[in-house]
Parts: structure tokens; sequence; C-alpha cells
């Protein structure tokens, strides 16, 4: 993505499994305790002083590479927490600590409404504070890598529920995401926060000629008319939506390899019902892709309380139903991978 050039971006995994995505069972990673935490960061602070006295200063080189670091470079493998909350007035926040080249990191990400969002991330040390109701938070002190300033932000479990602390001391009860869940999330916070940093829409995969500039970017979750998921055989993630734009119907079809690249396809489509051997009413969308001008037919369907999504090839899949904020945060993660693999 052309307007992220002072920093290195690198999506490596945006392998999403959906079974939890605002924490709603599933795999989960479970948080470090705070003695976990507190150890690691004496034992890397013992490390580091040892080893400054044998090891030559950084070269230009190595600080420039240090300084490239984004949050675009953390894949599924590096998250060792992530907590997802909500707010009073519906803001999301999600927190998470990762490890990128033997470092520990923290960031935590505010999600507001008006699809505005906050982000702070970087290397911290920890400590323990308890508070007047005796709960044990994992404080963690850290130099925000994008704006500079100093923070603090925490987490903490007490009677079985985790919490949240962002750098305001504000307490949010939380659930625990996935890792996958928490890469996607943190992919959807750079996409926005890149479109408040440049004053315009993050640079996506150019589209039809007369289509106004509109892009997936442009959906809020209040234009949301259907998302479904599902996985393939191969962990594939396909994510279909129908959606409303200036009293348009389009249709959008995503599918997320297990390898980190996708396929994206959208358009305004016609409906049509068809039933198939098995006496499945299946809802057929034509429509022209905007991004190929291809003709292009995808689809879903209901029966015996289970749901389904028809890929282009034919291939059907057993699917759920996404909130309308899991699904346009899908979309934005696929409008940052096709982005970057176009360039």
């Amino acid at each position: 993505m052309k307007n992220l050039k002072k920093i290195a971006m690198i999506l490596a995994a945006m392998a999403m499994a959906m079974t939890a995505f605002t924490a709603c069972g599933g795999e989960t990673t479970e948080p470090e305790s705070v003695a976990e935490v507190e150890t690691e960061a004496e034992t890397e602070a013992e490390t580091e002083a040892e080893t400054e006295a044998e090891t030559e200063p950084e070269t230009e080189a190595e600080t420039e590479a240090a300084d490239a670091f984004t949050l675009m470079d953390v894949d599924s493998s590096m998250i060792k927490t992530g907590l997802y909350a909500t707010g009073e007035n519906g803001e999301e926040i999600v927190f998470s600590i990762f490890n990128h080249d033997d470092v520990d990191y923290c960031s935590l990400m505010m999600f507001n409404a008006d699809s505005s969002n906050f982000v702070i991330c970087g290397a911290y040390d920890a400590a323990t504070e308890t508070d007047e109701d005796g709960i044990a938070w994992t404080k963690l002190t850290f130099t925000d890598v994008y704006s500079g300033t100093d923070s603090v932000i925490g987490f903490a479990e007490a009677d079985g529920e985790c919490y949240i602390l962002d750098q305001l001391g504000n307490a949010y009860e939380a659930e625990y995401l996935s890792a996958e869940d928490t890469v996607t999330y943190m992919a959807s916070a750079i996409v926005v926060s890149d479109e408040i940093a440049n004053g315009s829409d993050a640079e996506a995969p150019a589209e039809e000629e007369g289509s106004d500039e509109f892009t997936l970017l442009d959906v809020d979750a209040s234009m949301v008319d259907t998302g479904l998921y599902a996985t393939g055989a191969n962990n594939e993630e396909i994510v279909l939506t129908l959606f409303t734009k200036d009293g348009a119907k389009y249709c959008s079809l995503m599918m997320f390899a297990a390898d980190g690249s996708n396929d994206v396809i959208c358009g305004e489509y016609a409906a049509a019902t068809e039933t198939d051997e098995n006496g499945i009413d299946w809802t057929m969308l034509t429509f022209k892709d905007v991004y190929t001008d291809e003709d292009c037919v995808v689809g879903f369907a209901e029966a015996d309380g289970e749901c389904y999504i028809l890929d282009l090839a034919g291939n059907s899949y057993e699917a759920k139903y996404l909130t309308a904020d899991e699904t346009t945060t899908y979309m934005a993660a696929a409008v940052v991978v096709a982005a970057e693999t176009e360039e």
C-alpha cells in the first residue's frame, strides 16, 4: 500500500479463524501471568545489560530496520495475548502482547463508532500493581512508536474475568481473542490510521471506471445486509457479504488462503432462486466484478437450520452468520491484502 511508505508492510498471516472474532468461543490465546511477564522483562533487562558491553553499537542500517517496524509485520505466530472489549459508547478496544525479533511489544487499539481509531504500540517494561479492589494489574510502560509519547496500559485477571486498562486509566471487562483474530484487528487499525494520516482513503485496488472511486473501505456496518463466513478443506476462509450503497445492492466474495494471499470480487448484483438436486433453494447473485470486469455468479442458501456459501467455481461451504461489524472488519483486511499484492 503506497501510502504507508514510512514503515515496511508485511501482512504474513491473514488466516483468520473466526470462531472467536469477538471472543465468542473457539481457540484463544491464553494471557501470560503477571509473574511470567515480570520474569521475562527482568530476564531481558539482565541479558541486555550483559550483552551491551560485548556487542558493537547498531549500524545505521540496523537502526533504520528497527524504525521500519509496524504492526503490519506481526503475524499470528508472534501473538502472546489478545484481548477484546467494548466501551459504553460502542467503541471497541483491542489489547495485544506479541514478540517481534525477540523483543516483547504491546499494542492498544480503540475503534470508535464514527469509524475513527486510536493506535499505540511499543516495547514495554512490565510491573505489577494491586488496586483497591485487590486486582493485580500487569502494567506495561512503553514509548509509542508512532508518536514518541510515553504510555502505560495494562491487563488483569480476577475471579475468572479478564480486563483491559487503557492509556487513560479506564478499565474494561474483556474477552480473549485468538491469535488470528488479533492480527486481523491490527490490520484494520492500520488501514484506518493510514486514512486519517493521509486525509483520504487508504489506497485500494483500482475500481471500474464510473464507480466514483467506490471501494469496500467505504462500506460501514450500517450498510451490511448479510455477512456469511465459512472455511474450506484447505483452511481457506470465505466471506460473502451483501450490502447496500446509495440505494444499489452489492455483493462481495472474499477468499483468504492459508498462505496469506486472497481474492476479492465485488459488484452490483441481480438475484434469482435456483433449487438444486437436494431440494435446497439457492439465492444466486449475478454481477460484473468491479475489479476485473468479468461476469460472476456466487450464492448462498439456508436449509434445515444451516446456511451455506456458493463460490465462483460452484463449490459450496457450510457457513455461519457474521455480525455487521465483523463483516466490515473482514472487508478492510481483504482490501489491505489485495492492495499489497498488487504493489
